[in-house]
């Protein structure tokens, strides 16, 4: 981005939302809401304490989708993956408003 001229703060901004996006990092914050240490987790997926710990700071393209599925099954947690063009506004919406309106 710094050969393109973009600015500091559009690059920050890029940064901060990656580090937000990242896979790893919103495992181990399911992980971390749902009470569980590395340790507890590295017990119920047989494992060691240090790979749970590898695995949380390590990078999105080095998970399988086995271990995806098993912190959701931990945690307790629906993870959902997603294919396809990103959504607009009114189209990651609608869903939500069809559960509020089935509520009734």
């Amino acid at each position: 981005m710094e050969g393109e001229g973009v600015s500091m703060e559009v690059q920050e901004k890029v940064m901060e939302m990656e580090r937000e996006t990242r896979v790893v990092l919103q495992l181990a914050l399911l992980r971390q809401k749902a009470g569980i240490t590395q340790a507890e987790m590295a017990k119920r997926m047989s494992v060691t304490q240090s790979a749970i710990s590898k695995l949380e700071s390590g990078r999105d393209e080095d998970l399988t989708l086995r271990e995806i599925e098993e912190y959701s099954r931990i945690t307790g947690q629906r993870i959902a993956l997603t294919f396809g063009k990103p959504k607009d506004n009114v189209e990651a919406a609608k869903p939500h408003s069809l559960l509020v309106v089935g509520q009734f």
